[in-house]
């Protein structure tokens, strides 16, 4: 995956529209306060994303994210301040369809600013990566940029800051990908050489540090075993006090193996995001690039190795999950590895991973099916208390003559909404791109002695008790 974030990977969920969930509390009341569970349907394809003004060349939906009911989609390829300056796209689910609410381009954008290359939504806060950015007199040093929701007027996404590195350098590429929890970002800069040439680096920033609705530098993240070429902070994501860096390029175990690192908010001191451990596969092997992909949500985590081999299928890919406490208190330990169900040579599966509470999407955009050959796919994974068990895999409706078009390259997930992009998408030209959103089946689960529900519909998420 490129520059991909998951999900609540990224961000977390927002709650809301309570009118509509109380509807349908009131058709699940019955089942729930019985202690039955009930699933109805599989996940399908709710609509198709496609702006007027993508053309050929933008690459929309290169990485996506979706936080409740707002998603955002990037076009770095777009061309408003001149060639791949490029622009985002933030879209709204009003309970019957999801319309655009706006588009973005900083003015002070440019030529080869990859803007929109990485983008990730909290609530009502956005961040996008802009790795090409030339400030500081620095070519390619890079910077991310801050937009609120409702400011400069209602459904606007104003810009509030924009970041740079607290050691700006050229090539650096800060903004290769950015993660957001809440009031707190990060941002990767994979080419950082402050550990040996491209070993990597990551930066985090809160709200408010240094001043209202500043957005303060507080700490540069490395990891503890830095070296040369191993493309530390290519992919971060937080969830909370938890963030996690992949370091595809490490070789730990095997030559580009790759690692991830879990690094906690409070570890050797308030705000000190201290590293806490190293995360390998439990079978490494060469040219795996385990950590191309990481997601994090609550106390699980998932990443990528997306050249992955099984037996003699080369390259089909997998992913594999951590979780906090496992094999010892604080310790993050493998619980499984994840494997698609169809798995063949080269489909590349982990090039993309999000996760959302007990949900795990993980994209494969070179799987291949009748009528597009290397179209690419996406599954889903749903923890059922004690395993992650395949749920389904989806592929895009409009699925002929998509040879090559990358479904999948970046996946978000929300509740029970995947957002996934498609960026060499040809519908409004070669490689324009597009966003298709899924909406997954309704569950409502009740535990002994409590009333919890969970709706995962298109409508909205609930949760009155949070299953384990």
């Amino acid at each position: 995956m490129r520059h991909r974030e998951i999900m609540e990977t990224k961000s977390k969920c927002k709650r809301r529209r309570v009118a509509r969930i109380l509807l349908v509390l009131a058709a699940f009341l019955p089942a729930a306060w019985a202690g039955e569970a009930a699933m109805a349907g599989p996940w399908s394809q709710t609509v198709k994303l496609l702006p007027g003004a993508v053309d050929a060349g933008d690459e929309f939906g290169y990485d996506v994210s979706v936080s409740g009911y707002t998603a955002i989609a990037g076009a770095w390829r777009d061309n408003p301040h001149g060639d791949s300056s490029g622009t985002v796209y933030i879209f709204q689910d009003s309970g019957s369809a999801w319309t655009q609410v706006t588009d973005i381009a900083p003015a002070d954008g440019s030529s080869s600013d990859y803007f929109g290359s990485t983008v990730c939504i909290s609530g009502d806060i956005a961040i996008v990566g802009a790795c090409g950015d030339d400030d500081n007199s620095e070519s390619s040093s890079g910077s991310a940029y801050i937009f609120y929701r409702d400011q400069g007027g209602a459904d606007n996404w104003g810009q509030v800051a924009k970041l740079h590195a607290s050691d700006p350098d050229g090539g650096d590429q800060f903004g290769i990908c950015v993660a957001l929890s809440g009031d707190t970002a990060v941002v990767g800069a994979l080419y950082d050489d402050d550990h040996g040439t491209n070993s990597g680096s990551a930066y985090v920033f809160q709200k408010d540090q240094g001043g209202a609705d500043s957005w303060g530098f507080v700490r540069k993240l490395t990891a503890s075993d830095a070296d040369a070429s191993d493309y530390f902070g290519r992919e971060v994501a937080i969830s909370g006090d938890h963030v996690i860096v992949g370091a595809r390029g490490n070789d730990d175990g095997a030559n580009h193996a790759g690692s991830a690192y879990v690094f906690d908010r409070d570890k050797d001191g308030a705000d000190q995001w201290g590293e806490v451990k190293k995360l390998v596969a439990s079978d490494p092997g060469e040219d795996d690039w385990f950590g191309h992909s990481v997601a994090i949500s609550g106390d699980t985590a998932v990443v990528g190795a997306y050249e992955d081999d099984e037996g003699a299928h080369t390259d089909c890919g997998s992913a594999y999950v951590f979780q906090k406490n496992q094999g010892g208190a604080g310790n993050w330990g493998e619980v499984t590895r994840l494997l698609a169900s169809d798995y063949q040579m080269n489909d590349e599966f982990g090039t993309s991973v999000a996760i959302s509470n007990d949900l795990i999407v993980a994209g494969a955009p070179n799987d291949g099916y009748p009528g597009a050959t290397h179209g690419g796919s996406a599954y889903v994974f749903r923890y059922d208390g004690s395993t992650w068990n395949q749920e389904d895999k989806v592929t895009p409706s409009d699925i002929v003559g998509g040879d090559y078009d990358r479904f999948a390259d970046a996946v978000s997930v929300c509740g029970n909404q995947v957002v996934i992009g498609r960026p060499s998408d040809d519908v409004n030209g070669d490689k324009a791109g597009a966003v298709y959103v899924f909406g997954g089946p309704v569950t409502a689960v009740a535990e002994p002695g409590s009333f919890a529900l969970v709706l995962l519909g298109l409508g909205g998420i609930i949760g009155l008790k949070r299953r384990k």
